[in-house]
């Protein structure tokens, strides 16, 4: 019950800020990929090192990401708003299939 008050609250919460963004408007199945029973190590520290190395990348990449992205917006005004549109639909859309999926559910 708490997994489904939480999930329609984020789905409903991405609903609000797609809104507010747009003018005028099943984890466990991914790991099997990325681990093995058979290795030499647990699965929980198979998943330690996974989540590890992730965040380390993204802490290398994402900033680099971030600020090519603000050069290139603030450069361009009419592409930052189409972005933002984009982005604004986007969680619409993301935040409507997820408080569907746990009602129909």
């Amino acid at each position: 019950m708490a997994v489904l008050v939480l999930t329609v609250a984020g789905g409903l919460y991405l609903i609000w800020l797609g809104f507010k963004t747009v003018p005028g408007a099943g984890v466990a199945r991914c790991w099997r990929e990325w681990r093995s029973a058979a290795a030499r190590w647990p699965i929980p520290i198979q998943l330690a090192v996974l989540g590890r190395t992730f965040v380390g990348t993204c802490s290398m990449v994402c900033p680099r990401v971030g600020a090519g992205a603000q050069a290139l917006l603030r450069a361009r005004p009419a592409v930052s708003r189409v972005v933002s549109r984009i982005s604004g639909a986007s969680m619409i859309l993301v935040g409507t299939l997820l408080v569907a999926e746990r009602l129909v559910a």
